[in-house]
């Protein structure tokens, strides 16, 4: 479609940037309340919601990146296509 031609690289794009940080922070935070709330706090279920926000978001973070590879290698097709098509 001519709409997506001009459009950068997902990697580049504002807002999956932003995806990928975000969910990158959230690993962070999960694994710091995981160890905080075991050890600090002694508190299981503290601990707990750590351990399954860091997991939930590394798959997420896991399936993101995989859907911008992706996505990523279809827009460079799409456009190496276009360019030898127009010449």
């Amino acid at each position: 479609m001519f709409y997506r031609r001009d459009r950068e690289p997902l990697p580049r794009d504002g807002i999956h940037l932003a995806i990928m940080m975000l969910l990158g922070f959230n690993v962070v935070l999960g694994v710091a309340l995981m160890l905080l709330g075991g050890e600090f706090w002694d508190d299981p279920g503290v601990s707990r919601f750590g351990s399954w926000l860091a997991l939930l978001s590394a798959g997420f973070y896991i399936f993101f990146r995989w859907f911008q590879r992706r996505e990523a290698q279809r827009r460079q097709q799409d456009g190496e296509g276009g360019d030898s098509a127009g010449q």
